[in-house]
């Protein structure tokens, strides 16, 4: 996602299955999908498309829905799940994938920000800074 939000695109993770309880006939992957949550929100994270695969009749309709607004538009972050800065040191590298993003919301001195941090398969404990996400420091 890196480079491709570097060059102006959004990535896209590829499709999933939405229901991991069964294999699925119709499905270009039977599955099941081990870990189809994690999936969603890694889709949604991207900024880019969400693309279940599931076969006919066995979409997960709950977890689709929550990949996006009332209206059907999709969720999405100001930018694309970036490894935090720690991913390329190896002093620092947590293993696994440790990936931020964040959106604005509102302007002015009515303006939020927030920051949503996906921590998966971590090899090591891992002491986020607020700087690893690109927060301002906190006073000491």
């Amino acid at each position: 996602s890196l480079l491709a939000w570097a060059v102006g695109l959004l990535p896209f993770k590829d499709t999933f299955l939405t229901n991991s309880k069964t294999p699925q006939t119709g499905a270009a992957n039977p599955g099941p999908e081990q870990s189809a949550d994690l999936h969603a929100l890694v889709s949604v994270l991207s900024g880019g498309m969400v693309g279940p695969g599931d076969g006919p009749g066995m979409a997960n309709k709950t977890l689709i829905t929550q990949t996006c607004m009332s209206d059907g538009n999709l969720l999405k972050p100001d930018h694309p799940a970036l490894p935090i800065d720690a991913a390329w040191s190896t002093k620092r590298d947590p293993g696994g994938e440790l990936l931020w993003t964040g959106t604005s919301l509102g302007t002015g001195d009515a303006s939020w920000d927030f920051r949503y941090v996906l921590a998966a398969a971590l090899e090591r404990d891992y002491w986020l800074r607020p700087e690893d996400i690109h927060l301002p420091k906190s006073p000491e």
